[in-house]
């Protein structure tokens, strides 16, 4: 059995017992939205980091572009009265262009509201024939967009390694065994950016930009390489 039933799985409870989300202290909204201005060009992504919140930009297609907003907020931040896309621009005023563009273009109700949640890392994921996949195992927050593709990656490694193995539950130890190194350091590093990018003091966040704009892109370059090069 196989559960891969989210950060929030019956399967692991029933392994474990009830282990709860960790919120780590900002919320994330997101949109798609179109855009046809002189702001952006084709294959335009960027990130911008204020204090405690941040805007991303993704190019997904001929003038449209998927946007992320994450806004340290307490875990039971309520939706104001005139909507989320209200409390967006709100948020964002006097932010660069084209960032109040994209919340403005996409419909309130179409825009989705997220809570950052990861757990620690499990010491097992799995007991008998019985295993955990994707989120169910590993949960991490979402600054490094890895959630759906370290699932991808464990399912294609299980696969692997079932069709190495005779026995079943030699094959899934095996699979645990080779995915427990790389999700650990994928779920600690996205929880580190995060924390760095929600940073809201304004003299932590002036030094923040000081130290960023001194690092080598090669340095950035090298780190990236880590999380997104990966063998099966």
């Amino acid at each position: 059995m196989i559960g891969a039933d989210g950060i929030r799985s019956s399967v692991r409870s029933e392994l474990f017992g009830h282990i709860n989300p960790i919120y780590r202290g900002y919320t994330v909204w997101r949109g798609v939205a179109g855009y046809e201005g002189s702001a952006l060009f084709e294959s335009a992504n960027s990130e911008t980091w204020g204090a405690g919140k941040r805007f991303g930009i993704l190019n997904v297609g001929p003038q449209r572009f998927v946007w992320y907003a994450a806004v340290s907020v307490p875990c039971d931040h309520v939706v104001g009265p005139d909507g989320r896309k209200r409390d967006l621009l709100e948020t964002f005023k006097g932010w660069h262009e084209p960032i109040i563009d994209l919340i403005a273009a996409t419909p309130d109700n179409e825009i989705m509201k997220h809570g950052a949640y990861d757990l620690v890392p499990l010491r097992r994921w799995g007991h008998g024939r019985v295993m955990l996949l994707g989120d169910a195992a590993h949960p991490c927050t979402p600054n490094l967009g890895q959630g759906g593709g370290m699932a991808l990656e464990d399912a294609a490694v299980l696969a692997k390694c079932i069709a190495q193995n005779t026995d079943l539950e030699a094959a899934l130890r095996q699979y645990e065994n080779q995915r427990r190194h790389r999700t650990k350091h994928i779920q600690r590093r996205s929880r580190l950016m995060g924390e760095i990018a929600q940073w809201e003091s304004r003299t932590i966040v002036t030094g923040r930009r000081m130290v960023t704009r001194l690092l080598p892109a090669r340095l950035f370059e090298r780190n990236l390489r880590r999380v997104y090069s990966y063998r099966i």
